[in-house]
């Protein structure tokens, strides 16, 4: 959702300024609204004069209006996470082939913690294809977990608990 324009004066010249994003959480977690400008790291380096007086004004309702205030770059929104989540995306809305839901999750009974190396055990390579298939759609619709702010990979550490 974009937020706000805020209105601002730098060297006797009046100017209009809307950040990218507005971030609003759940209540229960108590946290302040979060208002979001996102550049890439050149960018702000160029345009460092143009935006720094923008950025204050934001900085100050903010402050005034009990949010907070954010620029992001590309190296802290081209992460692993968000490789993760672009991968297993595509996985999250395909219908499950529930014998092989139903062979990896048994397996996750018997071991708490597992890696998609460890569970693709069998001699035909086809079984092994879609139990990987199966496997990573598990890990899109949260039955299955992982850290995901590491890249996923086929030793990554697997467990049906949720990741601690």
């Amino acid at each position: 959702m974009q937020p706000v324009t805020i209105d601002y004066l730098y060297a006797g010249k009046s100017g209009k300024y809307t950040p990218d994003v507005a971030v609003y959480y759940k209540p229960e977690l108590k946290r302040k609204p979060l208002l979001v400008e996102i550049k890439y790291q050149a960018e702000l380096t160029r345009k460092k004069d143009e935006l720094e007086p923008k950025f204050n004004a934001v900085k100050n309702y903010a402050a005034n209006s009990g949010f907070e205030f954010n620029v992001l770059t590309e190296k802290e929104i081209r992460t692993d996470y968000l490789s993760n989540v672009r991968f297993l995306s595509r996985y999250q809305y395909s219908s499950i082939d529930g014998t092989y839901a139903q062979t990896i999750t048994a397996r996750f009974n018997q071991k708490i913690r597992l890696t998609p190396k460890e569970l693709l055990t069998s001699e035909d390579e086809e079984t092994n294809s879609r139990m990987l298939y199966t496997l990573w759609q598990l890990l899109s619709i949260n039955i299955l977990h992982c850290e995901m702010q590491q890249k996923l990979t086929m030793n990554t550490i697997l467990c049906k608990d949720h990741y601690h």
